[in-house]
């Protein structure tokens, strides 16, 4: 299935048609969402979404946010990667794509809502993602005063999915550790979104749409928490005096209609019991007769009759804003009595007080409401106690004056006082509040046993243990509850243990019990990864407080103590098995500060083979989940860059810092990095931190400048336009640097996608001194692309202008014209026969009926009219003649034959033609019957008179030529002859013995002349050989 993913994503990419592009993407998206393991997911993710924004349109961008959205609801983990795509498109979102947006964040929102309750203690408040999902909620509302009435209704929809998962998910808050933290903040947001709806539904300005949706949104909201329920009906109320001036008369009776559906369905509701009366007056305004009010809510015609009058609405508002109110405001005043009244020295009196009488197991009510949170401040812990003793108070009937309360009778005053009687009765409580919260018996109790009660002084009954005694029971006890094993121990209880581990282990700032403690985790590493958690965030917790306090030498005391935990715990486990190095990448991640020292660890464990991945993964998400210590991450991992012992391990780094370079929020680290290491190679020795040796010479090698141009290399296949920086640090680097980089830079030139307009531009630019980057740039740029006409005039202007070397212009010699390139043959036959080769394949073809810079005949009649000045480039010009031959394709015997017969028929005849008649019969061993005609007929046409090279070339290579030379040569006048054997001693015998071998027929066709002068060779023969054996004697 991966392979098929692969596949399709690279047809996408290819393709030019959007519609087979889109229909590519959903495949993959069906065979991700197919995938149980989610292992598609993880690795095509950020592929896919390189593609869309790459071939970005309207439909591509529908699609991302459909695959957002599905993928964050069936791994909620995803949210942190989904979030910043879909935010990172309101940047250029038109009002079609905001109306999608929306959709997918109200989808997303839930999912996010989960995931942040997933996550460490520490994450919440600080997270970016988390941040910036509630950043957005926020920002919605100000897209409620838009214009378009479809974005409204999107913001609507948007904020009623907010609150009722705000809800759903507050039910599951107090099995977590912040819990009530976060259940504080959502009852806040739930109370700014319901009211930002409420004002909506009555502004002036709403359209019928918008009003059926909003009504619609409350609606829902009502049912699932009650408590919003005065408040819609008030708005309601609102809403029926004051109808928007823009409905008309029949838009006002729908509205009325939709009211009445809502409001009826809110009517069976349990919650809604109280209110009944108030909702039935609300229908019978809005039209509803009375008996089918009574059908509905079960309550007698004349009783719904006195409700509907002004007066008694009226009253039903402010009973339901009492019925409201009382019970909040009660609660404030005894939550603020017990606030202000629990001081230290009051809790311990009223323990000790009340030890007798206290009960052997807590009420269930407070047990339920009532968690602990070991991470918050006192202050808050104070008032989360207070609030919670004060509803268990509130719920017991106990009042503020000492007394219990009938509430029938409460309710019968109430009903026969008047507002300002109502406000009498709440200075009364608010004095009696003051005395105390103690119902009649209890007050009689305490009464009666004033006159005996008799205070303790602690001091006087507590003595404080020797020294060592303490630090005895201290260990003995920190050993004991260290040891105990889980099946001894319950669910709460363990979880008590690890407190007080964590507690002792901090407060007595002794090694022994956090050595013992860190053994302990490091024995049993896989169940000891949530206390090792803990441990760093109390010590943490412990340091912050500190750091508020502005004590800074225990805050640094306590800093120190942080880091030395995390560092002993990184250490010890990046040097264990697998186990181990899982709880080390979990501790890297959830760690809430890394120290330096821990990054040292980190680093350490990226350059061992056996480590290096889940190093590098952790490493990267550091960075990306870190943004406060973003930079300080960021820079510890650039540090890996002089790291070259592996090339394994580098390449799993440069994968790591691609991922980065994705991600916006680094990619300008990234870039900067790259830009950094670039302009080091213009300094003359590298820097020391690139030096294996201190001894060692400062001067740049292969490794060196390998280290510094990696990582430009690496971006500029996505970053193209780093290649316009690149011709000024080449100016400037040392000759050895230029070579080094002109052999690293073909493979991501290869890699690059760089518009031609780009090439033309660094041409036109090229610094001097760098021109001899152009055609390595060229070169393997071509690989992919096509020369045009602008960059060949660019280059070419470059090369008469300021580069004259022939070198420079090989890239572009299958786009020059036949008189140019023939201009250039005198240069490019000195090149290295290799690159001759390569050239000629580019501007020749035997087949004349492809378009080429010149033909192959042409390229030799053209290289036979050389002037050829000194030997070696005579000897050059040979060699590249046979070069030419070597391809029998393009130099056929035909080809060759046509090119013997037009040089034959010329009135002088090049010299090196000659030299290369013998690389042609060893090349096309058919060809010797033409040339040995074509040799005579040179001497027919007086090859003698056409110069004495001429007239030398074709002597020896007739010599060479053995029997179709000879054959030519005795057809020459004897004085030739005679000057050929002078000219080429060795024919002399080998003429002798060719005629001695010939049949008498043959010896017929030679003058006598040639007879009398070979006669006279022979003598001459015997004469030089009767001196050989003369002197050798």
């Amino acid at each position: 299935m991966e392979m098929e993913v692969s596949i399709l994503l690279k047809q996408a990419e290819k393709t030019t048609n959007a519609e087979e592009r889109l229909r590519l993407l959903n495949e993959v998206e069906q065979l991700i969402m197919d995938d149980k393991s989610s292992s598609l997911l993880n690795d095509f993710f950020d592929e896919i979404v390189q593609l869309v924004f790459r071939f970005s349109n309207f439909e591509l961008r529908s699609f991302l946010l459909s695959l957002c959205r599905s993928v964050c609801r069936t791994e909620v983990y995803f949210v942190e990667r989904a979030v910043p795509i879909v935010l990172n498109m309101l940047s250029e979102a038109d009002d079609h794509l905001l109306k999608k947006i929306l959709a997918s964040m109200t989808l997303i929102y839930r999912s996010a809502l989960k995931w942040i309750l997933q996550k460490p203690p520490s994450q919440f408040g600080v997270d970016q993602t988390w941040h910036a999902v509630s950043e957005f909620k926020t920002g919605v509302l100000s897209w409620l005063e838009s214009e378009n009435e479809g974005i409204k209704i999107y913001v609507f929809k948007f904020l009623e999915h907010c609150i009722l998962a705000q809800i759903e998910e507050s039910a599951n808050l107090k099995s977590s550790a912040y819990g009530c933290q976060l259940a504080t903040e959502l009852q806040a947001s739930n109370d700014l979104l319901f009211s930002s709806l409420t004002r909506q539904l009555v502004a002036p300005h709403i359209s019928l749409s918008g009003l059926s949706v909003c009504l619609k949104s409350l609606t829902d909201i009502v049912r699932n928490d009650a408590e919003f329920l005065d408040r819609f009906l008030d708005c309601c109320k609102k809403l029926i005096v004051d109808i928007p001036p823009t409905l008309s008369h029949s838009q006002m009776e729908s509205l009325f209609k939709v009211m009445r559906f809502h409001l009826t369905t809110l009517i069976n509701l349990p919650c809604s019991s109280e209110a009944v009366l108030e909702i039935a007056a609300i229908l019978q305004k809005l039209g509803i007769s009375p008996a089918e009010l009574a059908r509905l809510t079960g309550i007698s015609k004349s009783k719904l009759k006195r409700s509907a009058t002004g007066d008694n609405l009226n009253a039903a508002e402010c009973s339901a804003k009492k019925r409201k109110s009382d019970p909040q405001i009660q609660l404030k005043r005894i939550c603020s009595f017990l606030v202000d009244t629990l001081t230290p020295d009051n809790c311990v009196e009223l323990v000790l007080a009340s030890f007798p009488h206290l009960p052997k197991i807590m009420p269930e009510k407070f047990l339920r409401e009532y968690v602990p949170i070991d991470s918050l401040p006192i202050n808050e812990q104070i008032e989360r106690i207070s609030s919670t003793i004060a509803s268990v108070i509130s719920s017991a009937g106990l009042s503020c004056d000492l007394k219990l309360t009938n509430k029938r009778q409460v309710k019968k005053r109430e009903e026969k006082k008047d507002a300002d009687d109502v406000d009498d009765e709440d200075d009364e409580d608010l004095d009696g509040e003051k005395k105390g919260i103690l119902s009649n018996e209890q007050y009689k109790i305490q009464s009666a046993s004033k006159s005996v009660a008799k205070r303790i002084n602690l001091a006087d009954k507590v003595a404080p243990l020797p020294t060592e005694e303490a630090r005895s029971v201290i260990e003995n006890l920190f050993e004991r509850i260290l040891n105990l094993q889980k099946f001894e121990l319950g669910s709460e209880d363990a979880e008590n243990q690890k407190h007080i581990l964590i507690t002792m282990c901090s407060l007595y700032e002794k090694a022994e019990l956090k050595d013992k403690l860190l053994q302990k985790i490091l024995t049993e590493t896989l169940s000891s990864g949530e206390l090792a958690l803990r441990l760093l965030y109390y010590q943490y917790s412990i340091y912050l407080q500190l750091r508020r306090q502005g004590n800074t030498t225990a805050t640094e005391k306590a800093l120190n103590q942080y880091n030395s935990t995390l560092d002993s715990l990184l250490s010890a486990l990046l040097s264990g098995g697998d186990i181990q190095l899982n709880l080390f990448c979990r501790l890297v991640i959830y760690a809430p500060q890394l120290s330096v020292q821990a990054l040292q660890v980190l680093k350490q464990g990226c350059k061992q083979r056996s480590t290096y991945i889940p190093c590098l993964n952790m490493f990267t998400s550091v960075i990306k989940h870190r943004p406060g210590q973003r930079k300080e991450l960021f820079a510890e991992f650039a540090s890996l860059s002089t790291f070259d012992d592996d090339t394994t391990i580098v390449n799993g780094w440069l994968e790591k810092l691609n991922s980065l370079y994705r991600y916006p929020p680094t990619k300008d680290l990234v870039k900067e990095l790259a830009l950094n290491h670039l302009h080091l190679l213009e300094q003359a020795i590298p820097p020391d931190y690139l030096l294996l040796d201190e001894n060692e010479e400062k001067k740049w090698d292969e490794r060196s400048v390998r280290i510094c141009f990696r990582v430009y290399c690496h971006l500029l296949p996505q970053q193209v336009d780093f290649l316009q920086l690149l011709p000024d640090v080449y100016v400037a680097c040392g000759v050895n640097v230029k070579r080094l980089i002109n052999t690293y830079l073909s493979k991501p030139i290869k890699q690059s996608s760089i518009p031609v307009n780009d090439i033309v531009e660094l041409v036109k630019q090229c610094p001097r001194n760098a021109e001899a980057l152009i055609p390595r740039i060229l070169e393997p740029w071509l690989d992919k692309n096509s020369l045009n006409a602008e960059l060949v005039n660019a280059v070419w202007t470059l090369y008469t202008k300021r580069r004259p070397d022939v070198r420079f212009l090989v890239p572009i010699l299958p786009a020059l014209n036949k008189e140019q390139f023939i201009s250039l043959l005198p240069k490019l036959i000195r090149l290295p026969a290799q690159i001759f080769k390569m050239i000629t394949g580019k501007v020749v073809c035997s087949s004349s009926g492809l378009k080429t810079v010149i033909t192959a005949d042409e390229l030799w009649l053209e290289m036979c009219e050389l002037e050829v000045t000194n030997e070696n480039d005579s000897t050059q010009l040979l060699n590249l003649f046979g070069v030419l031959l070597q391809n029998k394709h393009m130099f056929s015997s035909d080809l060759l034959s046509g090119i013997i017969k037009q040089i034959s028929e010329r009135q002088v005849v090049p010299a090196i033609f000659f030299h290369t008649i013998p690389l042609l019969l060893e090349a096309q061993a058919s060809l010797e019957n033409l040339i040995g005609s074509i040799l005579q007929k040179f001497v027919t046409k007086q090859i003698w008179k056409q110069g004495k090279d001429v007239w030398q070339a074709f002597v020896q290579c007739s010599s060479k030529l053995k029997i179709h030379g000879y054959a030519a040569l005795l057809q020459l006048p004897a004085s030739k002859l005679r000057n050929a054997i002078e000219t080429c001693p060795e024919l002399r015998q080998d003429l002798l013995k060719h005629v001695e071998n010939m049949e008498i027929q043959q010896r017929a066709s030679i003058t006598k002349d040639c007879i009398n002068e070979l006669e006279q060779q022979q003598q001459i023969a015997v004469e030089n050989d009767d001196e050989t054996k003369a002197v050798s004697c």
